[in-house]
């Protein structure tokens, strides 16, 4: 998980919006990271859903990120799809039914 981090932290730094060799190694870079999001004007959401992180939740056009910050690393979840605006609601529903379960 550290090697992508780093990855992702060089890619932004090539970007040339945030600061040389700066990773997201854990927790300790949360702050920066929102000021970049603040910067880039990417809107986002903190949640704290699990006992030991922070979640950093925001949306790209054609992927959701949900990017987890931990004592000493980071994890991030993509999730991509279609961005069709629909307005069938039973289709809604289905999807609702199809992937949310208690198990």
């Amino acid at each position: 998980m550290k090697e992508t981090s780093k990855i992702c932290g060089e890619r932004m730094k090539d970007a040339g919006t945030m600061a040389p060799g700066m990773t997201l190694s854990g927790i300790k870079d949360l702050i920066p990271f929102l000021n970049y999001l603040d910067r880039e004007k990417i809107y986002y959401r903190l949640d704290h859903v699990r006992h030991d992180t922070i979640m950093v939740s925001f949306t790209l056009v054609g992927a959701r990120i949900e990017l987890d910050f931990f004592d000493d690393h980071i994890e991030f979840s993509i999730f991509k799809g279609s961005e069709a605006v629909e307005d069938n609601v039973d289709l809604l529903f289905e999807l609702i039914q199809a992937h949310w379960s208690d198990d």
